[in-house]
């Protein structure tokens, strides 16, 4: 650390979490204390600042009783009827809450001012109105919004807020995943049915109109919004991810999580067309946005409890689909696909995974007749190696209703793989360019199934009279979506910044 400090003339703070048991004589003081006096030699020797904390006992949520916090163990003890032990009844306690230890560490990184308060009465978007109708001095607020068909809000966790919800008109569909042990469930409820959903701090929540009309829903939170210390945490996903880290910055929110690999180090985009919605901001704040791409990391191929030489499929060229069968993959032009294909023998569909269309897209196969589609139930990833190595060509389905541009995680995998892919997608979206100019699959992006049956049936010969597009994949993955490549892109910004 001394010698990039030395080297760029950073002087990046460090903030380091000691103990009050630094002056204590046992093993654990002293080696707070020798991490300690480390850092404070980094301080005098090359000035970087340093910030130690003598932490005490922390508690807050998501604490662990028998673990890391007396105030857990005591709670989750009486709760239970369980003994606690006091040791020395006399002997003081000293607390101190989570959220505030956090906030001074977010003082000390950021060494910014407070942002003038940006609370807005009304918010409308593509996906609908948002309303803050009643703000009160101590029972929480009081607001409503719609969405439109289609449209998923939310996606985001809080620390300390809990939430009512009231669909008040159309189909409404709740998720939930608990932040840490990744528990998952799901809600449906509707205007039609007067059902209160509530929300409880640490469990990633959102909503999805899966009706046909407008959603309305009400909403209570027991705390006021605080545009200067936000609750709420984003929890990005592939499509959203680039609009959303701009309003997490300017509000100062953190970013905690970037699905499909797609992380920042100031603000990172993952394509190339998503730059433009950041022009403005550039070009205002002199600030500098570059395209960071997604990474995977190379898995070996230790097989598969699906083995495809095995059943109905055997022989046949296969076209693997595996992954997450939603809204946002707009999948039933895959079963068309399938079903005008139906009469070529020697071509067989694997789709491999759970959605909210998963079982839908399987009962459409079934009353379509289709019997050259196969549905599997999703596998553990350390599988997906052994199940490309069975398959021919990789498909990506992306819903052509969306507006931003992203580069689908199973695409890494199938690059990775050396499979080539046959790529349904959204107009404009940067992967079209990226697969024709590396020459690595097909791809449609006018929702025509004249033209994705076409595409297909020109990759499968492809893949016969070309032996170097599988070559062509792996360079592709390993030019542009390895952890080496992102780790010396981050360096490098940060020794430029």
């Amino acid at each position: 650390m001394g010698a990039v400090a030395d080297e760029t003339g950073k002087k990046i703070p460090v903030v380091y979490t000691s103990s009050t048991q630094a002056d204590r004589d046992n093993a654990y003081g002293s080696s707070k204390r020798y991490a300690e006096n480390a850092l404070f030699a980094l301080q005098r020797e090359h000035g970087v600042p340093v910030h130690v904390f003598r932490l005490p006992n922390v508690f807050g949520k998501w604490c662990k009783p028998n673990y890391n916090s007396v105030v857990a163990t005591f709670c989750h003890n009486i709760t239970r009827g369980f003994p606690i032990q006091v040791n020395d009844p006399a002997a003081p306690v000293t607390l101190v809450y989570v959220d505030d230890v956090v906030a001074r560490f977010l003082q000390l990184m950021d060494g910014a001012d407070a942002m003038a308060n940006a609370d807005g009465f009304a918010t409308v978007d593509p996906r609908g109105v948002f309303v803050e109708m009643l703000k009160t001095p101590d029972c929480g607020q009081f607001s409503y919004f719609t969405a439109v068909p289609g449209i998923t809000r939310g996606g985001h966790y809080h620390h300390s807020k809990t939430e009512k919800f009231l669909v008040i008109r159309g189909q409404a569909r709740f998720r939930f995943r608990h932040i840490q042990t990744g528990e998952t469930h799901q809600l449906l409820t509707s205007g039609d049915k007067a059902e209160v959903v509530e929300t409880v701090p640490g469990w990633a929540h959102d909503i999805t109109n899966i009706g046909t009309d407008e959603m309305v829903v009400m909403l209570w939170g027991n705390e006021i919004f605080d545009s200067q210390q936000p609750d709420a945490l984003l929890i990005l996903g592939d499509t959203n991810s680039c609009l959303a880290v701009y309003p997490a910055k300017r509000r100062k929110i953190p970013v905690f999580h970037m699905e499909a690999g797609n992380r920042c180090f100031d603000i990172g985009v993952q394509t190339l067309a998503n730059l433009s919605y950041f022009d403005h901001w550039m070009q205002r704040d002199k600030q500098r946005v570059e395209v960071l791409q997604n990474w995977l990391a190379d898995e070996p191929d230790t097989g598969c409890s699906i083995v495809v030489a095995e059943g109905s499929f055997a022989g046949r060229k296969i076209f693997v689909y595996a992954g997450n069968m939603g809204v946002a993959q707009g999948m039933d032009v895959l079963l068309d696909l399938a079903e005008q294909l139906q009469g070529r023998k020697d071509i067989g569909f694997l789709f491999v995974g759970r959605g909210h269309d998963a079982e839908r897209l399987q009962s459409k196969a079934k009353t379509t007749g289709l019997n050259n589609v196969a549905f599997y139930d999703e596998i553990d990833p350390t599988e997906i190696p052994g199940l490309y190595a069975q398959c021919h060509i990789g498909l990506v389905a992306i819903d052509p209703r969306h507006k931003t541009h992203n580069i689908p995680g199973k695409f890494l995998s199938y690059m990775q793989c050396g499979l080539p892919v046959l790529a349904t997608i959204n107009p404009g979206n940067d992967l079209e360019t990226l697969i024709t100019t590396e020459r690595v699959g097909r791809v449609c992006s006018d929702s025509s199934i004249v033209n994705l049956q076409r595409q297909a049936e020109e990759l499968i010969d492809a893949i016969t009279v070309d032996p170097e597009i599988s070559f062509r994949c792996k360079s592709l993955s390993a030019r542009l979506f390895s952890p080496e490549v992102a780790v010396k892109q981050i360096i490098s910004a940060l020794r430029t910044t």
